[in-house]
């Protein structure tokens, strides 16, 4: 396994990005949070850093920030979906049953990111 490469000097940059979005009340998008980060840098280092940055405003147990960040189609990356099975299971249970995340429905899927997004909007607040 590869350890994680959290580029501590970013993640300031990226909870400002998720916190003012979470206050918004929208998403941003996956470009928003590359801009931050030097052109090239490895998808591993932006996603490991967004980790840390997300833990910085809230534990995965309180509010899942990452949520807040949206591809094309309006849902977060499939790193949600895995964080989400873990921290929220009893939601994930009853939503998509004994499924994975890697073959939810889309109808699953935004069925949890509305309900994740509610949780981090309200705690933003």
């Amino acid at each position: 396994m590869i350890s994680p490469m959290i580029l501590l000097h970013k993640v300031p940059p990226v909870s400002a990005l998720l916190k003012a979005t979470a206050k918004s009340g929208g998403t941003a998008s996956f470009q928003k949070l590359h801009a931050l980060f030097n052109k090239g840098e490895a998808d591993k280092n932006v996603y490991d850093t967004l980790e840390k940055a997300a833990l910085e405003l809230a534990d995965f147990g309180t509010a899942i920030y990452s949520v807040v960040l949206a591809k094309r189609d309006g849902l977060p990356g499939s790193g949600f979906f895995s964080l989400y099975r873990i921290h929220r299971n009893d939601e994930f249970q009853l939503i998509a049953g004994s499924s994975i995340e890697q073959v939810l429905s889309p109808v699953q899927m935004t069925e949890m990111v509305m309900l994740e997004r509610k949780r981090v909007y309200a705690h933003a607040g």
